[in-house]
């Protein structure tokens, strides 16, 4: 099941001092709103800022949405 609090990139490795860095990444919600916004922002039919981002949130959820079903 996925949820909007699930990481998609979470890391886990060690730099060349030895040094382990580990780290969340972003969430699949971001993540997927951000691939959202890029298909939006290549359409022609560009709006305002604040309805393509609302636009590309409310995909990211439906894509979410559909996932656990």
């Amino acid at each position: 099941m996925t949820s909007n609090n699930d990481y998609a990139f979470p890391f886990n490795w060690e730099n060349f001092e030895g040094t382990k860095i580990t780290g969340l990444g972003m969430t699949k919600r971001f993540y997927a709103a951000c691939v959202a916004l890029r298909g939006l922002l290549a359409n022609d039919n560009v709006t305002t800022d604040e309805k393509l981002v609302s636009d590309a949130i409310n995909i990211a959820d439906e894509l979410l949405k559909q996932l656990n079903n």
